[in-house]
């Protein structure tokens, strides 16, 4: 699980410098916390990129023809169980939840990914 939640951010900040600042520098940070009730790993990035995640026009990857770039969104979607993105005139916030085993209530041993945009 370790290497998921690291994969996942990495994923996530490769895209703020792709996409959001589109290579440009800038600054962003990353912060990870452990939170009870349910027990789960938070990890939330904010930056002041110029661009904006734009949900309409993601598209999920044909894995049939997978593609070269573009699968970052992909990874993340399969290695937490929520996703939430925020944009506002002082930036964008990306917050990754990861549940941990300990959560996930007896007899539901699948937990679905569920994904929540607003901005």
């Amino acid at each position: 699980m370790r290497y998921n939640l690291w994969l996942a951010i990495h994923e996530l900040c490769v895209n703020i410098i792709q996409h959001a600042y589109e290579g440009a520098q800038g600054e962003f940070t990353v912060r990870m916390q452990l939170l009870d009730a349910p027990w789960r790993v938070e990890m939330t990035t904010h930056d002041r990129g110029m661009h904006r995640f734009v949900r309409e026009t993601y598209r999920t990857p044909d894995l049939e023809d997978p593609p070269i770039n573009g699968l970052g969104m992909f990874l993340i979607e399969q290695l937490v169980d929520q996703i939430e993105y925020e944009w506002e005139d002082s930036g964008s916030e990306w917050r990754l939840v990861k549940l941990l085993p300990l959560a996930v209530p007896s007899g539901n041993a699948s937990m679905q990914s569920s994904t929540a945009m607003k901005g």
